[in-house]
């Protein structure tokens, strides 16, 4: 898998135990990922665990979505 996909699925626990494993599949079997995420309301998690926000749109109020990778 390379590529995955969020509609702000999960709350803030939830979301972190989700990050941590990516984090342990990417240990496990290193390779570039792509993470598409709609309506981010946790990229945090993702940019404290080392991903960088490669792309940003923003349309009307109410839609938003980001492309993190590691």
């Amino acid at each position: 898998m390379d590529c995955i996909f969020l509609f702000n699925p999960f709350d803030e626990i939830i979301m972190s135990a989700v990050v941590n494993n990516i984090f342990r599949s990417l240990q496990n079997n290193p390779r570039k990922i792509s993470i598409i995420y709609v309506n981010p309301l946790h990229k945090e998690l993702f940019l404290k665990a080392g991903y960088t926000e490669s792309w940003q749109i923003k349309k009307m109020k109410y839609l938003e979505a980001v492309i993190l990778t590691n």
